[in-house]
C-alpha cells in the first residue's frame, strides 16, 4: 500500500491525512472509527474479504450477509480516495 498518507489514533478513532506533494490535504481528511480502522489495517495487510468478514462476524453483532455488503463498500470507498490499492492490483 502506498503510504502517501499520515494517521493518528486519538481515542477510538484513527484519523488520515493524505499527503500531496508533501503537504498535508487537510481538505480531505478521513476518520476511521475502531472497526473502521481494523477493516482498512486487515485490507492494507492483503487479508481477502472473506477473512475480513469472519473477523468482523466474530467481534460485531452482524451477519455474514450484511458484513459482507458493508465492508465491501466500505473498501471501494477507501479504493477511491486512495487508502487502498484497487482490487485489480494496478495501484491508486
Amino acid at each position: 500500500m502506498d503510504q502517501s498518507y499520515v494517521t493518528r489514533k486519538i481515542g477510538d478513532e484513527t484519523i488520515i491525512v493524505p499527503l500531496r506533494a508533501g503537504i498535508g490535504d487537510l481538505r480531505s481528511i478521513y476518520t476511521l472509527n475502531e472497526s473502521g480502522a481494523e477493516i482498512w489495517d486487515m485490507a492494507g495487510r492483503g487479508m481477502p474479504v472473506d477473512g475480513i468478514v469472519e473477523s468482523v462476524c466474530q467481534h460485531y453483532e452482524v451477519s455474514e450477509e450484511q458484513a459482507f455488503q458493508d465492508i465491501c463498500e466500505f473498501m471501494d470507498d477507501l479504493r477511491v480516495s486512495g487508502l487502498l490499492p484497487d482490487a485489480s492490483g494496478s495501484g491508486g
